[in-house]
């Protein structure tokens, strides 16, 4: 384990993990949940949980309308969590034998749970390289 004090980043900017490797919390089928202690700039140490899993692709469809008068389409559908109907965004499950990039994943799925197909495509987030197999962005839940 890491030492998690202030002496040992000197000259670096934080925040900055404090320990080896995250602590797993729990794990399914398709996720897993991280704990994760970090350095502050002020520096406090603040524990995290990270919720790690499959590649996958969230799309925020926006009509910009022919009278001016756009809106984002959210779709509707059971959420197991919740027990109800909910209105959400299209997402899913990036899956390599079936999507050839995060592109296509998000065109399928659009397809698939809104019936809309075309429009202009702008990335949210940047995709990730070879290199960084950990994933391509950070997604904060609030209550």
């Amino acid at each position: 384990t890491m030492r998690c004090s202030v002496r040992r980043f000197a000259g670096k900017l934080p925040p900055f993990p404090c320990d080896d490797a995250d602590d797993v919390l729990f794990t399914g089928k398709f996720r897993s949940v991280h704990g994760r202690r970090v350095l502050l700039p002020s520096g406090q140490t603040k524990r995290y949980e990270i919720v790690k899993g499959e590649p996958a692709c969230l799309v925020v469809p926006f009509n910009s309308g022919s009278s001016g008068q756009g809106g984002f389409t959210l779709i509707r559908e059971f959420h197991v969590s919740t027990g109800r109907m909910m209105h959400g965004t299209v997402a899913g499950i990036f899956e390599p034998g079936k999507h050839k990039s995060p592109l296509q994943c998000g065109q399928f799925e659009l397809e698939e749970e809104a019936q809309l197909t075309g429009g202009t495509w702008l990335p949210l987030i940047a995709t990730s390289n070879a290199q960084e197999a950990d994933g391509v962005g950070e997604v904060g839940l609030s209550k």
